[in-house]
């Protein structure tokens, strides 16, 4: 997923690239939704650890850095508007339905 964002952005295919965002967005949220921790020894008793939570989190911020970025400067101010009244970790995929029900093409 991440190549072909990479792809529509070199090609400047925007409404593509910010459709490929929103997906990665939506991949990083569910990636970090807690589950039941790993067990790690620390000193003398066991302490929980999510190998991945943190790190999602700061790609999913990341990304919904690069989707603010790309709709601010090629999308409309409806489109920033919807971005970031949607909120949480379903914005990606309520914004993603919306852009499809609109038929955006740019």
């Amino acid at each position: 997923m991440q190549g072909l964002a990479t792809f529509y952005e070199k090609r400047q295919r925007w409404t593509d690239y910010a459709r490929e965002l929103q997906g990665l967005m939506q991949l990083f949220s569910d990636r970090c939704v807690p589950r039941p921790p790993l067990r790690i020894r620390s000193g003398q008793a066991d302490a929980p650890f999510f190998p991945h939570r943190s790190r999602d989190a700061a790609k999913y911020a990341e990304t919904l850095e690069k989707l603010l970025d790309v709709r601010r400067k090629h999308g409309t101010k409806d489109e920033v508007s919807r971005l970031l009244l949607a909120g949480g970790p379903a914005a990606a995929q309520d914004v993603r339905a919306v852009d499809e029900r609109a038929g955006a093409g740019r």
